[in-house]
Parts: structure tokens; sequence; C-alpha cells
């Protein structure tokens, strides 16, 4: 029974499915904790105000209100998410717990990659549940941004290298390349 158990084991560990599943695992950590949907903290509250006190053309010069900068691409998109869902801490959080979900599956890529294929698993179980990652998906800062981009612009380099360039290709990693900055 012991050795049927292993097997079975030995052959899930193995699988294709596996991985999926450990994102799935990761998601819905991300999807309990942005529904728990906890009050702002006094930051996050700041920088909620300064949105929506200013218009999506205000945003490329520093807040006269806040003290802390944020990446004009960040704010950019959450002013979007303000515009579009309304006023509300889902609509504040709504790309940091979509960026969140993308870097589960950037760092399967990645991890695919520089990774042997024994390791990917539990390297992929590791970031699914670390809870600063799952934490910070649900807040709004730009800190789980910064991951998933970095993941991205890993993702591109692998493409870069494993396939060839052309000009549709090269002029879109470029602009991808250029406004990660942003971000």
């Amino acid at each position: 029974m012991s050795s049927e158990l292993s097997q079975k084991l030995s052959r899930l560990y193995n699988s294709k499915t596996l991985p999926w599943i450990i994102i799935c695992v990761g998601i819905a950590l991300r999807l309990i904790r942005y529904l728990y949907n906890p009050s702002l903290w006094f930051d996050e509250a700041s920088i909620a105000v300064d949105l929506n006190m200013r218009s999506i053309t205000d945003l490329i010069t520093p807040s006269p209100y806040y003290g802390q900068t944020y990446p004009i691409g960040f704010l950019v998109l959450i002013k979007l998410s303000i515009n579009l869902l309304g006023n509300s801490e889902w609509a504040f959080r709504l790309f940091p717990f979509l960026f969140g979900i993308a870097s589960l599956y950037f760092f399967y890529k990645v991890a695919r990659h520089y990774l042997k294929p024994q390791a990917v698993p539990v390297a992929l179980g590791l970031f699914a549940i670390l809870d600063p990652l799952v934490h910070y998906s649900s807040e709004l800062k730009p800190y789980i941004i910064d991951v998933a981009i970095a993941l991205m612009l890993y993702s591109a380099t692998i493409y870069v290298k494993t396939r060839r360039l052309n000009a549709p290709r090269i002029i879109f990693f470029g602009i991808f390349g250029a406004a990660a900055i942003w971000f």
C-alpha cells in the first residue's frame, strides 16, 4: 500500500498538472486576501485620497499633497481602476491583485527555464504561498507589480534568447522594456 501511494505521489509530482495546481492554490490565497478587503492602511489611504483629488494628467507631476512618490504607470492603472469601478478599496487594490496572479504564471515560466525540473514544483510552491507576496497582492502598493514586471522581463529575455527576432518583435520588446520603467 505504501509503495502504491509512493508511486501515485511520484507521478503527481512529475506530472504537468502539479504546477497548475500550485498556481491555483496561489491564486486562491491571493483571492481570499483580496476578498477579505481590509481597511486601507494610513499610507494607502493617503495615496487613495490623493488619487481621488487628481486627474490622470495630474499624475505626471509629483503630488503636492502626498510626500511619497509612486511610479507613474502604477498611479495611472489605479486611477483607471477607480474611474471604471468606482471609489472602493477593491478598485484601489485590483491591479496589485491582478499582477500578483500574473506573477505566479511568469515565475513558473522563469523557474522552468532556470531550474531543474524536479525543483520547479518546490520553488513554485514556495513562491505561491510566500506571505509577503500574497499580502502585497492585496495592498495599494506597487511592490507586487515590481515582482511581476521583473518576472515579465526575465520571461521576455528567455523568449528573445530562444527565438529569432524580426522587426515587429523588436519593436514590441522595445516598447515593453520602455513601459516597464514606468511601473
